[in-house]
């Protein structure tokens, strides 16, 4: 007869991304199930089902979890933007991009009439961090963005740089943004 050991573990992941402003926290339930043998493991049909049943039981328990979680949905409430730049057109932004990039593959963003990418700002500092969660304000340190009428899934130059764009039209924060660049000079 195998005996089972389960041993839940429950840890939580804060994750912050260097190329957007995503900002998600992640609740991981690791599971550990490992088979300690007494004795002599039969490969048998009543051995097998007893298995399975005390694994199912086991992990029965943990369904519940799902109905005590509560989902929210806080927007932020400013971008705060330290520096930008207007590029003539979308090929002088891409050239841009890749010399920053160090000729690595990077993308823009588009909405509404505007292609962009920026650099946020890291929340390191206590400071930063307070006005991120509680204040729902997002620092982002550089924005470099072209107008770009149409939307293009990817931007090539003459030197045959391609860069991808994402359209991200459907999110309210980036129509601001990009409403908020295009009323600059």
């Amino acid at each position: 007869m195998a005996n089972l050991s389960f041993s839940p573990k429950i840890s939580l992941s804060f994750y912050t991304s260097m190329s957007n402003s995503v900002v998600a926290f992640f609740v991981i339930l690791e599971v550990n199930v490992s088979l300690v043998k007494h004795r002599c493991y039969k490969k048998t049909k009543h051995n097998r089902r007893d298995l399975h049943s005390s694994i199912n039981n086991h992990t029965g328990r943990f369904q519940n979890l799902t109905g005590e979680v509560n989902i929210s949905y806080e927007p932020f409430k400013e971008i705060v933007i330290m520096e930008y730049m207007r590029f003539k057109t979308p090929d002088e932004l891409a050239r841009f991009l890749n010399v920053a990039a160090g000729g690595k593959p990077t993308g823009v963003y588009w909405t509404n009439g505007v292609a962009f990418f920026y650099y946020p700002m890291t929340s390191t500092t206590e400071t930063a961090t307070k006005a991120l969660i509680e204040e729902k304000k997002v620092y982002w340190a550089f924005v470099g963005y072209a107008v770009m009428p149409e939307y293009r899934s990817i931007i090539e130059t003459r030197e045959k740089i391609m860069v991808p764009v994402i359209d991200m039209s459907s999110n309210p924060l980036f129509q601001k943004a990009a409403q908020w660049l295009k009323e600059r000079p």
